[in-house]
């Protein structure tokens, strides 16, 4: 099993590995006390009863213009 120990210093690892950025996991730790309860504030917020939705689709097709062949959306 994991601890969260663990997690931080791999989560400092990847981002030195992937960015050569260097945080360290105690940074690391205070950040996350500082997010985690603004996060679960706002998972926890009440949504709006509606929302719209827009939802587009195109077909794409070829066709003969002056000679050539050209692409087309409906």
């Amino acid at each position: 099993m994991y601890s969260l120990e663990m997690c931080f210093r791999g989560f400092s690892a990847l981002l030195k590995e992937m960015y050569n950025i260097h945080i360290s996991h105690d940074t690391l730790h205070a950040l996350t006390k500082k997010i985690v309860p603004q996060m679960k504030e706002w998972q926890a917020r009440p949504l709006d009863p509606l929302y719209c939705i827009v939802l587009l689709n195109t077909v794409h097709y070829r066709v003969r213009q002056l000679e050539r062949t050209v692409s087309r959306a409906a």
